[in-house]
């Protein structure tokens, strides 16, 4: 929009100083303010740029995007096969932990059933030598005595 003299202030020049000069000072007045409305749309279009431009110095592309995600599906993916390896050698160890702990509880039960038949033997030999009736009657029952 073109700017112009207000009229009051082209009536006090012209009556001051003339038509030609009132004149003149409204087209340097308007050609002023052009040159001002010019460069501050100059100026606005410059920073618009530079602000564009920062923002997109500042935002991710996608393409930057989809790489992260990629390295970040790859890190995701080797972390699990880590933590697959490591359950793997988790469970191996502990079958052998359970292995052992099978083996030493057999080793302890044959013991324990080792000294249950000596102490039952030496039972029924103390039963047979301390009284005379029951080697006899065990002797029946084996069929030796009639």
């Amino acid at each position: 929009m073109p700017a112009t003299l207000p009229i009051e202030l082209y009536q006090q020049i012209t009556d001051k100083h003339g038509q030609e000069i009132a004149v003149s000072i409204a087209n340097i007045y308007a050609g002023t303010v052009a040159a001002i409305e010019a460069r501050g749309d100059e100026l606005a279009q410059k920073k618009k740029l530079e602000l564009r431009e920062d923002l997109l110095k500042e935002l991710a592309s996608k393409a930057e995007l989809m790489q992260v995600k990629t390295e970040l599906q790859g890190a995701v993916t080797a972390t699990r096969e880590e933590l697959r390896g490591e359950i793997k050698a988790l469970r191996e160890e502990m079958r052998g932990e359970f292995k052992a702990v099978r083996t030493e509880i057999d080793l302890k039960i044959e013991r324990l059933d080792r000294k249950f038949s000596i102490l039952l033997t030496m039972i029924l030999f103390a039963i047979i030598i301390t009284n005379q009736n029951s080697l006899t009657f065990i002797l029946k029952v084996f069929g030796i005595l009639k």
